[in-house]
């Protein structure tokens, strides 16, 4: 299904056969479906609002307005942000809370595992960390962690990039991680620090 824009209101058309599936409706769409599930945003009652809905348009669940959710489902998950204390936090599809929001950053949940930043503790340095889905640390690092997978299901994690001095890149840790989060072997690779926050 595609989004499409036609005076300023947002539908879904099929891929398809280019029908119309669900009507234009939307101020705005967040990121596509994904997981069967859209974010949008809407005016209702002249509130603006950001809802869930499903293939057939029909609203799953509306967020509070204090609460400032990220493009699109991942892994069973939605990230949030709290407008009001700035912390990351993280919805099932249920639309229930699954995880407060007690980070100061977090990275979508990826093969049941996401980076997340814990606030500053120790000496003004933050400390990000590897949670599961029910927010248990299962890796801890002082630099920020990049997520990523091989074929056979074992996630491999990115850390420790540096600035490689004179050029335009850097040079970072790399590692295999099981589905308990232990750290399978480390091995030095090369990557942008683009992603890390």
């Amino acid at each position: 299904m595609a989004a499409k824009n036609f005076d300023g209101e947002y539908g879904f058309f099929s891929f398809e056969t280019g029908v119309e599936v669900i009507p234009f409706q939307f101020a705005h769409v967040l990121g596509g479906f994904r997981e069967g599930v859209c974010l949008v945003r809407v005016q209702r009652n002249g509130k603006w609002k950001t809802e869930m809905i499903n293939k057939n348009g029909s609203t799953l669940f509306t967020f509070p307005v204090h609460h400032e959710p990220s493009n699109s489902a991942s892994d069973g998950m939605i990230r949030f942000k709290d407008r009001n204390t700035k912390l990351f936090g993280f919805y099932n599809l249920s639309g229930e809370v699954v995880l407060e929001a007690k980070y100061e950053f977090a990275r979508p949940f990826k093969k049941g595992f996401a980076s997340v930043r814990l606030p500053t503790i120790e000496h003004g340095k933050s400390k990000w960390v590897v949670i599961d889905k029910v927010g248990h640390v299962v890796l801890g690092f002082s630099e920020p962690v990049i997520l990523n997978y091989y074929h056979n299901g074992a996630t491999s994690v990115t850390f420790g990039c540096e600035p490689v001095e004179g050029k335009d890149s850097t040079i970072c840790l790399s590692g295999c991680v099981d589905n308990q989060g232990k750290l399978l072997s480390e091995i030095c690779g090369r990557g942008s620090d683009s992603e890390l926050q």
